[in-house]
């Protein structure tokens, strides 16, 4: 008798869950983890799973509010491109984030284990076709249940957009909580949010058996943003968790496919993953520009430009056009010392796409700084 009492009131309060209960037993869910190392690949096949390739992977190190993210891009799945081809991609991004700040270095078609010795000669590395840069922000806010809102997060479906938390996007969104099934008939909650910037909208669907965590992910983009989307993995499903904990659950194997583009099918697998586990690793209090490279330093306004030197800034520039004016010193230097007549077209077309794209990152940095941080 006592048993079904249980079960009748259990049903009641799963019936009568609301919004704020959802929102407060998910982040409950998330908060469980305090440490965590995990390895992520995402990889996609256009065909049902006969020819996979490795999108990208990546790893995270988080200890407290020390954190290690690193992630490497090796194909890019975009229908940005009429014909919407599966192409190369050559970049590797490592970040160190602390309470004290954050320091990140990209890599343009090579990674760390290509970094000769000694100090970075750059208008070599652009003779290859390749680049190194740094840059460091000031500290980030670490807010559980997300702790630092980073780019790992997203892959694991922790969230359905790393720069929100759900409870901040449910406010921006006013949705209507519905109470539903997935495809083995056990229960969920479902329920659409639309990101603060107004571009996209997400189905999310919530597992009461693993915490409350997202296990089915749809995204949309809103109908009044024109141009030709990016293609997303929009219609993604948690296969299986990692229990690496009692009560703790991490996605293990997450399967997708694009509407956008029939046939085509992703998968994220998740691996070695360990949870509040005591550790201290030396990457979590590390991380060293080689000298050399350019750096950028966003902790000041407006930004300025260093050349690294041994441990510090050996240079300081405070304007875009001197810091070109001195990578093309670099690289006019290299193309002399090699001795090879057609050294300046390469040069300046590098400059050029250089120039584009680190203008490109810095408004992309200050279009997303507003719209987080509305005046």
């Amino acid at each position: 008798m006592c048993m079904v009492l249980c079960c009748i009131i259990s049903s009641i309060l799963g019936d009568s869950m609301d919004l704020d209960g959802l929102i407060r037993r998910h982040d409950e869910g998330l908060s469980l983890i305090h440490s965590i190392k995990a390895k992520i690949e995402v990889r996609v096949s256009e065909g049902p799973g006969q020819t996979w390739k490795t999108i990208n992977e990546s790893s995270v190190l988080r200890s407290g509010e020390y954190e290690r993210d690193s992630w490497r891009a090796y194909f890019a799945a975009t229908s940005g491109y009429p014909d919407g081809k599966i192409v190369p991609g050559g970049a590797f991004k490592d970040s160190l984030t602390t309470p004290e700040g954050q320091r990140s270095m990209v890599y343009s078609w090579c990674g760390p284990e290509d970094v000769p010795s000694g100090t970075i000669d750059v208008g070599e590395l652009a003779s290859q076709g390749k680049g190194i840069s740094g840059q460091i922000d000031p500290p980030q806010p670490f807010v559980r249940p997300l702790g630092y809102k980073s780019g790992w997060l997203l892959p694991l479906l922790f969230t359905p957009n790393w720069q929100f938390t759900l409870r901040e996007l449910c406010t921006d969104s006013h949705p209507h909580l519905i109470k539903g099934k997935n495809a083995q008939g056990e229960p969920t909650y479902d329920l659409d949010v639309t990101d603060p910037t107004r571009i996209r909208r997400y189905s999310l669907s919530f597992d009461p058996a693993h915490n409350y965590l997202i296990t089915h992910f749809k995204v949309f983009e809103v109908p009044e943003v024109k141009g030709k989307p990016i293609e997303w993995f929009n219609n993604l499903s948690v296969v299986d968790f990692h229990e690496p904990k009692k009560g703790i659950f991490v996605p293990k194997t997450i399967r997708g496919s694009s509407e956008n583009i029939p046939g085509r099918v992703y998968e994220t697998l998740v691996s070695d993953v360990v949870v509040n586990e005591p550790f201290d690793d030396e990457k979590l209090h590390h991380l060293e520009f080689p000298p050399g490279i350019l750096v950028v330093d966003a902790t000041q306004e407006p930004n300025c430009f260093y050349v690294w030197g041994d441990g510090k800034p050996a240079m300081t520039f405070h304007s875009l056009g001197a810091v070109n004016g001195w990578r093309l010193d670099k690289m006019a230097a290299f193309a002399r010392r090699s001795r090879h007549p057609d050294g300046w077209t390469g040069t300046v077309v590098w400059v050029a796409v250089a120039t584009l794209a680190l203008a490109g990152v810095l408004w992309i940095r200050r279009v997303v700084q507003r719209r987080l941080n509305p005046v």
